[in-house]
């Protein structure tokens, strides 16, 4: 579908992805809360203590390395070439998780296992199966979903081969562009018939997902150049695209400072990119997921989204609804009502663990309107949908009285054939699926005060 230039322009806005509802930025310091919030957190791992098995958990692991320094990244990462870090590292995501396992009276069951970096393949295969079999022991589902993020210029088909033997059933490629101008100035050069054959590889290894990352907006990219990229990687026909729009931000993350930002393509410049990008996947046979993600029709992902079963956190969409324990430096956990995320500097992360505390540092607890806001955020993300009659059922509220406010603002968006708005539900169109992210923003109650939105990137 070939989106109006003047509605793309009209809803250039910054806001959040939504990973979760209410955002990072609204976390609070651990040190900062007051006496109730911390009671409700030793209550929350109370009950953490009381899940059974039939309760499942999503896991996610952060694995901070990187052998060298890709400018555009925003990541939590330890730039190094020395592998022996990452030993001591992997000692520690151990003793994290017995603390939690102490925690749990029954063995729990993990229902899908996430590796993201940084870069996991920065890992060597010792390591890789050491760090796998940490979790072996404690998971009892026969179909669980591991996924991991790979650097293609640290793996060769044998590794792959290792990683689907680990159990590893989707893998996500970390391409970005395919052009050797654009590679250079972001310092990650790597060719495109290594990526070829990797990806012909994890087809022949039979992955049940392959993903490849885009990026557009990156310095020296066209619309021309970046056409022929788009081109190669439909070549390559991955089961997953992940198109992320480059958000130049030099004063929060000091790797970006590095880019000469008069190489960095303007909005107008970006607008076309991302038209043609749309238009391109969508004539190959892509489904159009959600924000920057697209997918065959035969993926889970796709299959889930037109069955109302898709659901949205920290690792962008999923198939699992399932609360989420983060290990490791930087990660976000969700438990029910709760946000927390563990210290991002090694050294603190290091010593909460040693004195054989959870190194946590920030905390959220979620009010009864924010779990209403994530509900409504998460369904428009999601689904595309919102239940009206359901939503009062659960909530005891009159929808049309309790968002007297964001239905007004959803009006000019209904003007322009993003949603439907009736007396029973809401509906996002086709063409409001590509601006879902600025339709979720209405009902975000925290972004009324415009305070600190020069923290979020553009939606487009």
């Amino acid at each position: 579908m070939r989106i109006e230039k003047k509605l793309l322009n009209k809803y250039e806005l910054k806001g959040p992805r939504y990973t979760s509802y209410p955002t990072i930025n609204n976390f609070n310091d651990i040190d900062d809360i007051d006496d109730n919030d911390k009671k409700s957190l030793i209550n929350m791992f109370t009950f953490f203590s009381r899940i059974k098995t039939q309760q499942p958990i999503s896991l996610y692991v952060h694995i901070p390395f990187c052998s060298s320094l890709c400018y555009y990244c925003a990541c939590n990462k330890i730039i190094t070439q020395d592998n022996n870090q990452a030993d001591i590292y992997l000692e520690y995501i151990q003793k994290e998780w017995d603390l939690y396992k102490n925690m749990f009276r029954s063995e729990i069951e993990i229902n899908s296992l996430h590796f993201g970096g940084g870069s996991p393949t920065f890992l060597t295969d010792k390591q890789l199966k050491k760090l796998i079999s940490i979790f072996d022991d404690n998971s009892t589902s026969k179909d669980m979903e591991r996924s991991i993020e790979i650097d293609p210029r640290t793996i060769d088909k044998d590794r792959l081969r290792l990683i689907r033997r680990l159990g590893f059933n989707r893998i996500s490629f970390g391409v970005q562009d395919t052009d050797i101008s654009v590679q250079k100035a972001v310092n990650r050069e790597q060719s495109y018939e290594e990526i070829f054959n990797l990806v012909a590889s994890a087809k022949r290894e039979k992955f049940r997902s392959i993903n490849v990352d885009l990026i557009y907006g990156l310095p020296l990219q066209t619309k021309e150049t970046f056409s022929i990229t788009l081109k190669k990687i439909i070549e390559l026909r991955p089961d997953r695209i992940a198109l992320y729009s480059y958000a130049h931000l030099p004063k929060i993350f000091k790797s970006q400072r590095s880019i000469e930002s008069s190489g960095i393509p303007s909005s107008k410049e970006k607008i076309s990119m991302l038209d043609s990008a749309i238009d391109s996947f969508s004539l190959a046979g892509y489904e159009y997921i959600g924000m920057d993600h697209f997918a065959l029709p035969h993926d889970a992902i796709s299959m889930a989204k037109k069955q109302g079963r898709l659901y949205r956190n920290f690792q962008g969409y999923t198939l699992h609804n399932d609360n989420i324990v983060g290990l490791g430096v930087s990660s976000i956990s969700q438990y029910e009502r709760y946000y927390y995320q563990n210290a991002k500097k090694i050294k603190s992360y290091y010593a909460s663990i040693d004195d054989n505390k959870l190194p946590i540092k920030k905390l959220f607890s979620l009010s009864k309107d924010d779990l209403l806001r994530r509900v409504v955020i998460m369904k428009l993300m999601c689904q595309g949908f919102i239940d009206i009659k359901d939503l009062e059922n659960i909530y005891n509220i009159y929808f049309y009285q309790y968002f007297n406010y964001e239905l007004k603002l959803l009006s000019e968006l209904e003007k322009d054939g993003l949603v439907i708005v009736l007396k029973c539900s809401i509906f996002v169109t086709q063409k409001g699926w590509y601006f879902v992210r600025s339709i979720a923003m209405v009902f975000d109650s925290y972004l009324r005060s415009l305070q600190g939105l020069g923290s979020f990137s553009k939606v487009f």
